[in-house]
């Protein structure tokens, strides 16, 4: 039963990181006078070029290694298996290297206009706080 709590509060967690991230881009995306739809149908439409071009330039590859095997038939058995195995590991090496690099440029962000937004609505409040103490 204390398994299904944690992985109820796991995925709320995961659902809550989600949410805060869709604000964030909502509200950098208003703060640059953009409006959100046509920024996520460009990311959706961009994903969807990248994945076909990405998908066709693995094939091409395999293929590639395919037939660099056939040369060394005595020396590998199983050409296909070589092949799908080298076009893997050329994928978990770029997976690496792009998380690396993600995981550079998130700590190197600086969200700046969504801190000037927030400041200056903070200081805002506080003047509409101190008019209304001053009132009463």
């Amino acid at each position: 039963m204390e398994a299904l709590k944690q992985l109820e509060a796991l995925i709320a967690a995961k659902i809550s990181v989600i949410k805060t991230v869709c604000s964030l881009i909502r509200l950098e995306a208003r703060l640059a006078g953009l409006s959100v739809f046509p920024l996520l149908l460009n990311i959706c439409l961009l994903l969807v070029v990248l994945f076909t071009v990405w998908l066709s330039v693995m094939f091409l590859i395999g293929y590639f290694a395919y037939l660099a095997s056939g040369y060394f038939v005595h020396l590998v058995p199983n050409r296909l298996l070589l092949s799908i195995l080298f076009v893997l590991l050329l994928n978990v090496g770029f997976l690496l290297g792009l998380l690396k690099y993600l995981s550079f440029n998130i700590k190197s962000m600086s969200f700046q206009k969504t801190r000037e937004f927030f400041s200056q609505e903070s200081v805002e409040h506080e003047k509409l706080e101190e008019a209304d103490h001053s009132t009463n």
